[in-house]
């Protein structure tokens, strides 16, 4: 699959770092499924270290109020796992 340039770029360390609001932007989608989604996506590359964490981090916590009970529990379920990796 590829990705325009300005969605991702690589780093010295062969690491993919999400430079855009492609998905962040995502995370405020008034469809829930969307969110959704994006939100497990980004949960999952993040937590596999396939991406790092740039501005995206504060758009995913932004989903811990979300509207949708089971976005919101998404959310802190990413978190609480994120914080076990430090």
């Amino acid at each position: 699959m590829s990705f325009p340039g300005a969605f991702l770029s690589s780093e010295d360390n062969g690491n993919v770092c999400v430079t855009d609001c492609a998905l962040g932007c995502r995370l405020r989608d008034e469809s829930t499924p969307v969110r959704k989604n994006t939100l497990l996506v980004l949960a999952h590359l993040i937590l596999n270290d396939m991406i790092k964490v740039k501005g995206q981090i504060s758009e995913m916590a932004s989903c811990v109020i979300d509207d949708n009970a089971q976005i919101a529990g998404h959310a802190r379920i990413f978190f609480s796992d994120l914080a076990k990796r430090v």
